[in-house]
């Protein structure tokens, strides 16, 4: 047996993902059976569903056959065969629970080929996803968590596994990007760190969208999926509409989530960053603005961080809104069309007077009124 030798400083993503994954493990082991899909796939694009359902039905061939085969061998194994790789199973989960991932990796590789049919196989095959989830190998990872819960429908922490899954999805997503409410144009409210965390977080999304369990993790991992177009559009615009969609399918399943607040705020984002200039329709930044005042503030709960986060989109958008009505009003005095520009100086003052954009509007004001 390997030695438990450290493998060395783990990767800030690698930190998150082992802490979430400990601490969810420390929950009890009996936990509700995985349910089925949530809802067909027609929401999905054509591509990413057939590449999905085509691996799933090519794991569900393998497990139909290796449970045939267990069953067939089981009545064959010694006690002295199922206590060998439970031995294996614990000492493998200890190495991964002290941060010796490389150790941990060989005992259950060696578990899973040596006792494939023992009654710690479900263990072992749990902690190759959780391994491979922390070594940010998201396919192996993927398979493995498939393969429990179609290899092993009776093991009773599927459901923790499928809230490890998502913890792994929300922690890779979460190290890909940055939300800037404070930006100064639309193309800089998200940023883009890491596309490749991004893109295998949408993996196990679309999986845990369909057989998550209804009450934690299908909502989040469908306001994830919604969140990932939402990243895509910052520089293609038409993923903006993929995003949307997302967000009122999970309105639609999930009406009384706890994470309505949330997702309403992403929805309005989705159309503040579709914003591209003040040379261009106001429509999105008045359909932002909507959401955000006739929806999502009835939603915060009275609590001071979701009251702060609406005070930061409105910011957001009356700052928008400032800059876009004075570059008009000034578009409107240099044709000599003094009505219209004072009409668009007056709007600017009225919705902020003590804004930079009000001074200014202040001044062009009084030079209108007088050359008018």
């Amino acid at each position: 047996m390997a030695s438990h030798t450290h493998t060395g400083l783990f990767r800030p993503y690698r930190l998150l993902v082992l802490a979430a994954i400990l601490a969810l493990g420390a929950m009890p082991g009996a936990a509700l059976a995985a349910q089925g899909p949530t809802r067909d796939m027609a929401d999905m694009s054509i591509s990413e569903e057939e590449h999905l359902e085509n691996f799933l039905a090519l794991r569900r061939r393998m497990a139909a056959r290796y449970i045939l085969e267990r069953q067939e061998a089981l009545p064959t194994l010694s006690a002295d065969y199922h206590a060998k790789a439970l031995q294996i199973a614990n000492e493998a989960r200890a190495a991964f629970a002290a941060g010796h991932i490389k150790d941990a990796n060989a005992m259950v590789r060696h578990g899973l080929r040596r006792y494939p049919y023992s009654d710690a196989a479900p263990i072992l095959t749990h902690l190759a996803f959780r391994i491979n989830a922390v070594s940010a190998n998201f396919g192996r990872a993927r398979r493995h968590l498939i393969d429990l819960r179609e290899r092993f429908p009776e093991y009773p922490d599927i459901t923790i596994a499928m809230q490890e899954a998502l913890a792994v999805a929300e922690t890779a997503q979460s190290q890909g990007r940055i939300i800037n409410l404070d930006a100064a144009t639309p193309r800089e409210v998200i940023s883009v760190s890491d596309v490749g965390s991004l893109r295998a977080s949408n993996m196990f999304f679309y999986y845990l969208t369909r057989y998550g369990d209804r009450h934690e993790v299908a909502p989040r991992a469908t306001l994830g999926l919604a969140r990932a177009y939402l990243i895509q559009g910052q520089s293609r615009l038409e993923k903006l509409f993929d995003a949307r969609r997302h967000y009122e399918i999970f309105f639609d399943r999930f009406p009384h989530s706890p994470l309505v607040f949330e997702a309403l705020c992403e929805y309005a984002l989705s159309y503040l960053i579709a914003y591209r200039g003040d040379v261009y329709d106001l429509g999105v930044i008045i359909t932002a603005e909507s959401i955000i005042e006739r929806q999502a503030r009835h939603y915060t709960d009275e609590d001071p961080v979701n009251i702060a986060r609406i005070e930061q989109y409105r910011a957001l958008i009356r700052r928008w809104w400032q800059d876009r009505d004075l570059r008009v009003g000034r578009w409107y005095q240099a044709r000599r069309h003094m009505d219209a520009a004072a009409l668009y100086f007056r709007e600017v003052i009225a919705r902020d007077s003590s804004s930079p954009q009000a001074q200014e509007a202040r001044r062009r004001l009084a030079v209108v009124s007088r050359d008018h």
